[in-house]
């Protein structure tokens, strides 16, 4: 592919994001945990979790806001310039590494087309995923073998650079495996690859995963939660069937949050016969090079192993997906070149060029219809209901239960089509913040997980379910 202009490509990728998720800036909606973090946030959630630094921008960002709805939007910007950033680093690190320069630029537009991304850019309080990203891919491209093997210094450079991906968020710090192993594929498709040379980036980034757990195993010790989640590798079996079950096929859906049977057989096919074409005709070295990739998959997905993350949800899978969509393009790229047509080669790139437009207008939707309509929607069905009542000396809010017939289990709640009604953790800041928007902050507010005999003289009280009812009637005018 002839060179593309300089200037143009470090400007594409944050103009995609800026394309993609500019709806995220034209309405003043928020996810759940955004309601706690312009309240009064409190650091001891991450900081327990093993993110201090994630802690750090939390209270910057609750302090950036001043508690004011007005400023979601500044920061949503600055989500979207960062995820930009991300891309644009991806794919530097994916031509970096010796692939073809349109390939590698078409897969760093392909991150942004994730369900996760579209979660980091709207969710204030996951903001934090993106300087892991961007993190784990400075860590990738330092350490990565380039036209020469990385000195001591750039390793350990890197290593410090994945530490504080890490610190930020552990999920998103595993970009850093998803890289080599599409930089690791892409070498051997090409038959260049050898293995050897791929050791050291994959021993240290094993290293340092295996240092920082260690020094979250021993801060805990010493400073016990007060709130635990279940204890490091906690049902290692349990977790290694439902990413079967559920983690794998949903990765394999791409942009789509409805797992579709068919899509993920397809694209686990492409990716199967592209690597297999690929593996029967190459060299023994070359089909080391394939098989190292692919057991860096499991990698991505290491902290789910060590702590009790929740792998229904798309925030935490990005990377396994990121890693699958790498290798499906790649796999097109080698189909394509085994045929040894050209017009066969452009048809692949163009393929893959539509198969982004419909990742980036799916998640578009996503960001729209599953994130920002129904979080608006909720938002003033609560105020409406608030102002029934002019000066109550309380409010009481009735949880609703998850709907057994909503098309998205409970563990992605918290991310496409929220309900703020369904727990306690997440009601109670959002009650208290529309309160504060309709001038009666300080009102004592009391969540309910069933209906009270009796309450006292002057309190509202609001059903969950009924907010939910009344969103989705607004969602249908």
């Amino acid at each position: 592919m002839r060179q593309l202009p300089a200037l143009l490509l470090p400007a594409l990728c944050p103009a995609a994001a800026a394309v993609l998720f500019g709806a995220a800036l034209a309405a003043p909606f928020l996810m759940t945990d955004d309601y706690a973090l312009l309240l009064a946030f409190d650091p001891h959630v991450p900081l327990y979790a093993g993110r201090p630094l994630a802690a750090l921008q939390q209270v910057l960002t609750a302090w950036a806001a001043g508690g004011q709805l007005a400023a979601a939007p500044w920061l949503r910007a600055a989500n979207i310039l960062l995820a930009g950033f991300a891309a644009y680093g991806a794919a530097r690190v994916l031509e970096h590494s010796g692939l073809d320069e349109g390939w590698s630029w078409l897969m760093g537009l392909a991150l942004l087309t994730l369900p996760g991304m579209g979660l980091y850019v709207a969710w204030l309080s996951a903001g934090h995923y993106l300087p892991a990203l961007i993190l784990a891919v400075a860590a990738a491209y330092l350490a990565l073998p380039g036209k020469h093997p990385p000195t001591p210094g750039r390793l350990l450079s890197a290593g410090l650079c994945l530490l504080a991906a890490l610190a930020f968020n552990q999920a998103g710090a595993m970009l850093y495996f998803s890289l080599l192993t599409a930089a690791l594929a892409g070498q051997a498709l090409r038959g260049d690859s050898e293995p050897r040379r791929w050791a050291a980036p994959m021993i240290l980034g094993l290293g340092v995963v295996a240092v920082y757990f260690g020094l979250y195993r021993l801060a805990l010790a010493l400073a016990p939660d007060p709130f635990p989640r279940a204890g490091l590798g906690a049902n290692l079996p349990g977790k290694l069937a439902w990413a079967w079950r559920e983690v794998l096929p949903n990765a394999l859906n791409l942009a789509a949050i409805r797992p579709e049977t068919w899509r993920t057989g397809l694209v686990a096919g492409v990716i199967a016969a592209g690597l297999a074409a690929a593996g029967l005709r190459s060299l023994p070295a070359q089909r080391r090079g394939l098989l190292l990739a692919l057991a860096g998959l499991p990698l991505t997905m290491l902290p789910g192993l060590a702590t009790a993350e929740s792998w229904a949800s798309y925030r935490t899978t990005l990377p396994l997906a990121a890693a699958l969509f790498w290798l499906l393009l790649l796999a097109m790229q080698s189909l394509a070149g085994r045929m040894r047509l050209t017009r066969t080669r452009g048809a692949a790139l163009t393929l893959s060029a539509c198969l982004l437009v419909w990742g980036g207008i799916t998640q578009s939707e996503n960001v729209r219809r599953g994130i920002i309509e129904p979080q608006a929607a909720q938002l003033a069905a609560l105020r409406t209901a608030l102002r029934t009542t002019p000066a109550p000396a309380a409010v009481a809010l009735v949880l609703c239960p998850p709907d057994a017939q909503n098309p998205l289990p409970l563990a992605r709640y918290d991310e496409f089509g929220t309900r703020n009604t369904v727990h306690a953790w997440s009601a109670g800041p959002f009650v208290r913040f529309a309160l504060r928007l309709e001038g009666r902050e300080g009102v004592p507010v009391g969540i309910l997980s069933g209906p009270a005999a009796t309450l006292p003289p002057g309190t509202l009280l609001l059903d969950g379910c009924g907010l939910v009812e009344e969103a989705a009637k607004r969602l249908e005018k």
